[in-house]
């Protein structure tokens, strides 16, 4: 399973699933386009979580270079 991040700063890393369990899917950064991955800010890697109630939880390391700079979270859950 692959994914693609169409970022606002105009570039696309891909990541492949790395890990799957029942409650969690692990994404790592495998290349990109419209980048130079070793010095531009991306996404590099990723986590999405099934939590108990009907929630989803999601977040997405950000790095600039070789090294994280930060991470961006989301959480969604269904309207009761």
């Amino acid at each position: 399973l692959m994914a693609t991040h169409y970022c606002a700063m105009g570039n696309q890393p891909v990541m492949k699933l790395e890990k799957a369990t029942a409650k969690e899917l692990t994404f790592g950064f495998v290349g990109g386009s419209n980048m130079d991955p070793a010095k531009d800010v991306h996404i590099h890697s990723g986590r999405l979580r099934w939590v108990d109630g009907g929630r989803l939880e999601s977040e997405w390391d950000v790095y600039e270079g070789p090294r994280q700079t930060g991470s961006n979270k989301f959480f969604l859950s269904r309207k009761p």
